[in-house]
């Protein structure tokens, strides 16, 4: 015959599992969402992308040229690497027409949504896998023969992965272009 204790013991075995099946799946849950607010971030591609723009009135290659030079350097302040698929490097003119003296506002973004005055996708040092706590850089250099028309010159650096979704990007801008 069997006792009260074992009787409850038997009828309670399956409650015992659903409930342990139940705090499984609620373990689970607050775990992720824990990650989710405390860890994520941080596994995250902290990637930092800048841009330096030099003038430089040169004798050769051909005497009154002028070089234009943009260093680029990405940097990867992660923890986990990532890859350069692609170095995407654009460059917009615009007329500066505002009264001497009297402020010009410049919208940046809308000037980027016009056609540029060159877009180019260039063999790079950067196109690589850049390992944490990395440091590198390239220097992109244009030839321009003669005095380019005056104006505000904007040079912009893309930094994207191999699916072509764009990790970073760096601006420089001048409005005295080889002056």
């Amino acid at each position: 015959m069997k006792t009260i204790i074992q009787k409850i013991w038997e009828n309670t075995d399956s409650i015992t599992k659903w409930l342990q099946v139940t705090a499984l799946i609620f373990a689970a849950i607050w775990t992720y969402f824990t990650f989710r607010i405390t860890q994520e971030g941080g596994l995250q591609t902290p990637l930092d992308v800048g841009a330096n723009l030099s003038f430089n009135w040169r004798p050769t290659p051909e005497p009154g040229s002028c070089w234009v030079t943009n260093v680029v350097n990405v940097k990867n302040d992660g923890v986990k690497s990532f890859v350069v698929g692609r170095v995407r490097l654009t460059n917009w003119r615009k007329d500066i027409q505002s009264p001497v003296g009297q402020p010009q506002f410049l919208n940046f973004p809308e000037l980027e949504k016009s056609a540029p005055a060159s877009v180019i996708t260039p063999q790079s040092l950067l196109i690589t896998l850049v390992a944490p706590k990395v440091n590198i850089h390239d220097a992109f250099t244009w030839i321009i023969n003669d005095r380019p028309p005056s104006g505000l010159y904007i040079f912009r650096v893309d930094i994207e992965d191999q699916k072509g979704a764009v990790l970073g990007s760096a601006a420089a801008w001048t409005d005295r272009l080889c002056q």
